[in-house]
């Protein structure tokens, strides 16, 4: 009311809050005068009324396009809503009348704001909705909206049309064909769809299980294309059969896989009409396990025992009292027990474990698993003995056999030979170790060549210098003898280090072998027998080295046969090393072996004989099979040794093959130089002084005039010297490598 007490409408939105410790109410006031009487305008006009309301059965509402508050409907509209009176809606919004609930995936509250501003953009749009009454119950409205002005004033205005029924034949419609699909997918058998003319259609999942052949491939194929029987004629048959009497029942069949494998079938088919098509539909039951359901009864061990025969792994299965049931083929290799033998007998009698280091035996797995009821494990060094003697290093778990109440009823052994693991893994250990060596070795062997190079030198200057009946002369020559055996030992710590490396070649090996083997058993109580074929293949090799191999495996030969006896030489093609149970290594390889009848070597020592400076001779240096084992790895070949004592030693080697020819050299022939005119000039350059001034020496004692320069700087400094004299040097002698390298650098 107003100050003079006119009374008007408005809209008043109040809100409390705290100000200065008390409740306020900010209230604010819109008179909405004009907005009321353009209401009451149009409820008002008669025109309005009979067209769009009185009578209407379609239920019809009017609200604000700004506030979405209804200003008017029709009863119909009140009726659809749940209401009982047209006041009971207006001046209420959509989400006030009617709670939308989520349709189609779509949030009811943001999807409904989203339908009224395109109405408000485009005028018109139709869309469908689920509401829900007051009283719980949903209704489905297929909903028109529009835009219009009134007076200036834009309204919406939309029409509802329960499709409740029509949404719920919809949705039985779509249920039936879900039901249908899965049904049609989920069935066991297999189920398809086909022309008269046998060309599938449509097939379910269960005809792709059975067939092995995609849905996608199938279809659009006939059962020609598929050749889905070994008698297609046969299927012609059947199938003039059910175009004469509209059904066949019970048809046994057989089909071929996509495997390739032959399957039988029960089938039942029957014309269908599909959209006023004639077509087939076929049922398959795969009844192949039916037809041998008997056999595979009475086999059933049997092919469980094929499975676990080939496994890689050892495996025995045992029952509750520890008895075996199963060992597989692996399994038998490795304990020596055949299936027939083993099975009924105790675990222990044939899985015969003991510790590698105490040699005690290692508890049965079995009673443990049995005792604990869960997954057990050996420990390390686990020996496996086979029952022909042979020790095989194991690795193993046993688990229980469990049936489907959870009881235990027997025990499975899953166990692997590691032997060659842990072999390979000593041999890695080995190498690293003998490359520490090698560094060292080298080091020491070539200050050790520095001095035996002024001993030598200066022993055949002292030779020079006295006559051969000089009381010292005799000395002089035992000296020399000790100083050849020095430049051996020397010559061996190189095959260590990077100095001895093998300098490759094309090497007919099979020539090597009896050239080597008979020239150092030539005057001995040892014959040799060879047995090297033919077509033995050529290898790349440092044939020096190879041939110092030879040499040192037959001392070793004839060493551990004082009385006389017999050397076995044998060499074979081997198209794959991994073959041999040689894994870290590829490819074709030649494998040379050398057998003795020996005293053989001791189990205790056999993983120690490749190490170096370790014998078990009294004489011996231990180097000998060292100096083998580091030429063979640096050839990328591999050696392995077996021995028993008192029967002998066999040394396996392998070294790469190669595809070339053995090259024949031409020998060159050596001619002798005179020196005439004047004296040679020899320019000496060393960093050991000793070897320098014994070469000064020695070259002097030749007739030649020498100097000497301990590096490449004052061997520069001297030859620019003497060139500037007229005196330059005919020949210069680096005998260090860094020497010559220290004098390039220099003069360039």
């Amino acid at each position: 009311m107003s100050k003079d007490g006119e009374e008007f409408p408005v809209e008043i939105h109040s809100n409390i809050f705290k100000w200065q410790g008390k409740d306020v109410i900010i209230s604010i006031v819109t008179d909405i005068t004009e907005r009321k009487k353009a209401e009451e305008a149009l409820r008002e006009s008669e025109e309005y009324n009979k067209i769009l309301f009185q009578g209407s059965l379609i239920p019809l509402v009017v609200m604000e396009a700004d506030t979405y508050k209804f200003i008017d409907c029709n009863d119909a509209a009140v009726k659809i809503y749940g209401f009982s009176s047209k006041e009971e809606v207006l001046g209420k919004t959509p989400a006030d009348v009617s709670t939308p609930t989520q349709y189609n995936g779509e949030p009811s509250k943001i999807a409904a704001a989203e339908k009224i501003e395109k109405a408000l953009k485009e005028r018109k749009v139709i869309f469908e909705w689920r509401h829900q009454r007051p009283d719980g119950t949903t209704w489905d409205a297929e909903v028109q909206l529009m835009t219009f002005t009134y007076k200036g004033q834009k309204y919406l205005q939309f029409s509802l049309l329960d499709i409740t029924e029509r949404r719920k034949i919809q949705e039985k419609i779509l249920e039936n064909e879900q039901k249908y699909r899965a049904i049609f997918n989920t069935t066991p058998d297999a189920v398809a769809l086909l022309t008269l003319d046998g060309v599938y259609l449509d097939v379910n999942d269960g005809f792709v299980r059975q067939s092995g052949y995609s849905k996608e491939f199938v279809i659009g194929k006939s059962y020609r294309d598929l050749k889905v029987s070994d008698d297609p004629k046969y299927i012609d048959k059947l199938i003039e059969e059910l175009k004469e009497k509209g059904m066949i029942h019970n048809v046994e069949v057989d089909y071929i896989g996509k495997d390739g494998k032959k399957y039988y079938g029960l089938l039942s088919a029957s014309l269908v009409t599909i959209n006023n098509q004639p077509m087939i539909l076929s049922i398959t039951r795969d009844i192949t396990r039916r037809k041998i359901i008997e056999e595979e009864v009475a086999n059933e061990k049997e092919r469980l025992a094929v499975t676990l025969r080939s496994i890689g792994d050892g495996v025995i299965t045992t029952d509750t009292s520890g008895k075996i049931v199963l060992i597989n083929r692996t399994a038998e290799r490795l304990t020596g027990w055949k299936y027939s033998e083993a099975v009924g007998k105790p675990l222990e009698e044939v899985f015969n474990i003991i510790n590698e280091v105490t040699r005690e035996k290692v508890e049965n797995p079995v009673e443990r698993v049995l005792r604990e009821g869960r997954i057990v494990g050996l420990a390390n060094h686990t020996i496996l003995i086979s029952r022909d003697g042979k020790e095989y290093n194991i690795a193993d778990s046993a688990a229980p056999i469990v049936d489907i109440k959870s009881n235990i009823t027997g025990v499975v052994l899953v166990f692997r030979d590691v032997t060659e693991k842990l072999r390979l893994e000593k041999e890695q250990l080995k190498s690293k170790k003998l490359e520490s060596i090698g560094i060292l070795a080298g080091g020491i062997a070539h200050d050790f060549n520095n001095i035996l190079a002024g001993l030598f030198g200066n022993l055949e200057l002292a030779k020079v210098k006295i006559k051969k009946d000089h009381p010292a002369y005799k000395h002089i020559e035992v000296a020399e003898d000790a100083l050849d055996r020095a430049t051996s030992l020397t010559k061996q710590l190189l095959t260590f280090a990077k100095g001895g490396e093998p300098i490759i070649e094309i090497v007919n090996l099979g020539s090597l072998l009896r050239n080597a083997v008979e020239f150092n058993l030539s005057g001995s109580n040892i014959k040799a027998e060879f047995d090297i074929p033919v077509s033995l293949w050529n290898v790349k090799a440092d044939k020096g080295q190879i041939e110092q191999v030879i040499l040192n495996l037959i001392v070793n030969a004839k060493q551990a046969m004082p009385t006389g006896g017999k050397i076995y030489i044998s060499a074979k093609n081997i198209d794959d090393i991994e073959e041999e149970g040689i894994f870290h290594l590829s490819g074709k390889y030649v494998k040379f072996s050398i057998r003795d009848e020996g005293i053989g070597i001791s189990a205790n020592y056999i993983d120690k004989i490749f190490d170096p400076y370790f014998s078990t001779k009294q004489e011996g240096s231990g180097l000998g099979l060292a100096i083998v084992h580091s030429i063979i790895t640096k050839h990328n070949g591999y050696i392995k040794v077996s021995s028993k004592v008192g029967e002998g030693t066999i040394f396996e080697i392998y070294l790469p093959a190669a595809e070339e020819d053995v090259k024949k050299k031409k020998k060159k022939h050596k001619t002798k130089v005179k020196l005439k005119g004047r004296v040679i000039k020899v320019l000496i350059v060393d960093d050991e002084e000793i070897v320098r001034d014994v070469a000064i020496s020695m070259i002097k004692e030749l007739g030649f005039e020498a100097e000497g320069a301990k590096d490449g700087i004052e061997g520069l400094k001297k030859y620019k010297t003497a060139m500037k004299k007229g005196k330059k040097f005919d020949v210069i002698m680096a005998l260090v490598k860094k020497v010559v390298y220290e004098t390039k650098k220099l003069s360039t």
